[in-house]
């Protein structure tokens, strides 16, 4: 049995068997609901809570890019998301700039090549941010703690430390590489506004999709 595939049963079954659920009802159960009950039921057992979160995210992962993926945030318990996010969070989304257009010139595992480089520049870029593909070419970052200045300032980071990036070239690809830009539209959620999450990702949104009308390459906030 390959080596990733063992681990993974491994780590399925100790969970299973933590929260005392049939082995079947166990893979009909949400991660969310893994989280929750997991939580509750390592109540006063600090380094199981912690065990338990880290599963979360590990099972969260997008497998192309290796950041999180867009269920990490839907199944985010409500509770975390408060205590993730006391002092506020900056929110950046971004996308890059005319994918669809590298795609059809230099092929689909080039453009996934892109993507993946997008995602590690970005990922070695913060600490302690959530970077997240929220959808093809399409990442959404949850600066905890961050104020509005600061997030627009991470969003610029960012920005430059892609554009300066050459794209590896991969093996199918017989035309050479292009750099690739990205656009971001920048929001942020006060501390006391955590059941306005959604309202302000899709404000951020709105502000990518109007600057990308007047100029890509380029964070709107």
């Amino acid at each position: 049995m390959d080596m990733g595939v063992q681990t993974c049963a491994l780590v399925a079954y100790s969970f299973q068997r933590a929260l005392k659920v049939p082995l079947s009802a166990f893979f009909k159960m949400s991660l969310k609901t893994i989280m929750e009950q997991g939580i509750k039921s390592a109540e006063g057992n600090e380094e199981a809570q912690k065990l338990f979160k880290k599963f979360f995210k590990v099972a969260s992962k997008d497998p192309l890019t290796g950041a999180l993926s867009r269920r990490h945030i839907q199944e985010m318990p409500e509770k975390e998301r408060r205590k993730s996010g006391k002092k506020g969070i900056g929110i950046i989304l971004f996308d890059l700039d005319k994918f669809h257009n590298y795609n059809q010139k230099f092929g689909h595992l080039q453009g996934d090549m892109a993507l993946k480089t997008v995602a590690k520049v970005v990922i070695k870029q913060v600490r302690g941010v959530d970077v997240i593909r929220y959808g093809g070419e399409e990442f959404l970052l949850l600066c905890y703690g961050a104020n509005p200045e600061e997030t627009a300032m991470i969003a610029e980071r960012i920005r430059k430390a892609i554009q300066k990036t050459k794209i590896p070239e991969n093996l199918s690809n017989k035309k050479g590489y292009e750099k690739v830009t990205i656009t971001a539209g920048v929001s942020h959620l006060k501390k006391d506004e955590t059941k306005k999450f959604w309202e302000k990702i899709k404000e951020a949104d709105e502000k990518l999709l109007a600057g990308k009308e007047i100029k890509r390459n380029k964070v709107y906030s």
